[in-house]
């Protein structure tokens, strides 16, 4: 219990930073990784929820989606988004069509995985935009996140332990692969702005 609210409150700390960096202007975000990121906050949630059936597991993914939504409609009604480009506009189409096409299988383990391959490819813009416009983003957040992906990876890992292993494995996708990402996010900005 302890570790699910830990990972929610490094989460949510991540969206409070985001936030006011979108406020004061220091940071702009990208639209079509946005438009999935919210998609995909509120159905991993709820896939992982009903695939792990652990509503305490799965409390980060609960504070993300509604934090995802509110920065979302913020940076939305702020006019902060950064244009899209013929890459961007490709992604996003990509992601939300995989979106509809799992969404038929009506299966929450395989909706889950799915979700971990189009939040794969949904980074790949803020990534380019990071790698070529470095000052569009700053660190904490995603640091923040990281943290919290940290200990929700830990904290699934800890709870699903009488589980065999592969089977273990297929839960963990979600929460190394938000790791993986959001590290990798922070990783280049704090590299790239040095630079």
């Amino acid at each position: 219990m302890v570790l699910s609210i830990v990972a929610a409150l490094f989460d949510a700390g991540g969206y409070a930073f985001y936030f006011f960096h979108i406020y004061g202007g220091s940071t702009l975000p990208n639209p079509a990784s946005w438009t999935i990121w919210v998609l995909l906050a509120a159905l991993n949630a709820l896939t992982f929820w009903k695939a792990s059936n652990d509503a305490l597991a799965t409390l980060q993914f609960f504070v993300g989606a509604g934090m995802c939504m509110g920065i979302f409609l913020y940076a939305l009604g702020a006019g902060a988004f950064t244009p899209l480009n013929v890459i961007d506009i490709s992604i996003l189409i990509f992601c939300v069509a995989t979106c509809a096409i799992w969404y038929f299988t009506r299966n929450a383990l395989y909706a889950n995985l799915v979700l971990v391959g189009v939040g794969a490819i949904s980074v790949y813009p803020l990534i380019a935009g990071v790698v070529m416009h470095p000052a569009i983003e700053r660190p904490h957040a995603w640091i923040l996140w990281t943290c919290a992906f940290v200990v929700t990876s830990t904290n699934v890992y800890i709870r699903l332990r009488n589980m065999p292993l592969r089977k273990r494995m297929w839960y963990m996708a979600m929460p190394l692969s938000g790791l993986i990402s959001h590290a990798t996010v922070a990783c280049l900005i704090l590299f790239f702005q040095k630079h």
